[in-house]
C-alpha cells in the first residue's frame, strides 16, 4: 500500500471508495481497489488539503481524516469515481456543500449568493 497515507487514511480511502463503488453498481476485487488507490495518489498528491483551500474549510491540522475524496461532477449529473479525472481532495463542509452539484454548479450557486445577499453581511 501507498505509503504516503497512514493506515487510517487508507482505510477511509478503501471504505469510500467500496461505498462509491457499490453506489454505481459496480464491483471491484480488492486487489483493483488497491492499485486504484495508489492512482489516485499519485494523480492527486496526498489527501492533505482541500481543493478550495480557504478559510471555510473544515479541517484541522490535528486530524488523522483532514479530507475526503470528492467529485467534480456527481454522480447525480453522470460522473463516476472511477474517472480519475473526475477526482478531487474535498473537506467535509465544501463537500456538503457540493451534495450533488458538479464544481461549475456550485460556483454559479455561490455567485448567485453574493450577488443577491453579499452586500447584506
Amino acid at each position: 500500500m501507498n505509503k504516503v497515507l497512514s493506515d487510517v487514511q487508507v482505510e477511509n480511502l478503501r471504505y469510500r471508495l467500496y461505498h462509491q463503488l457499490d453506489r454505481e453498481n459496480l464491483k471491484w476485487k480488492k486487489e483493483r481497489i488497491e492499485i486504484y488507490i495508489n492512482e489516485i495518489i499519485e494523480k492527486l498528491g496526498p489527501p492533505n488539503k482541500c481543493f478550495f483551500d480557504d478559510e471555510y474549510c473544515h479541517y484541522r491540522d490535528d486530524l488523522l481524516i483532514r479530507v475526503q475524496l470528492g467529485h467534480i461532477r456527481s454522480h447525480h449529473n453522470k460522473g463516476t469515481i472511477t474517472d480519475i479525472n473526475n477526482l478531487i481532495w474535498i473537506c467535509s463542509r465544501h463537500n456538503w456543500m457540493m451534495n450533488t452539484r458538479n464544481l461549475k454548479e456550485l460556483k454559479l450557486m455561490i455567485d448567485s449568493i453574493l450577488k443577491n445577499y453579499g452586500n447584506k453581511f
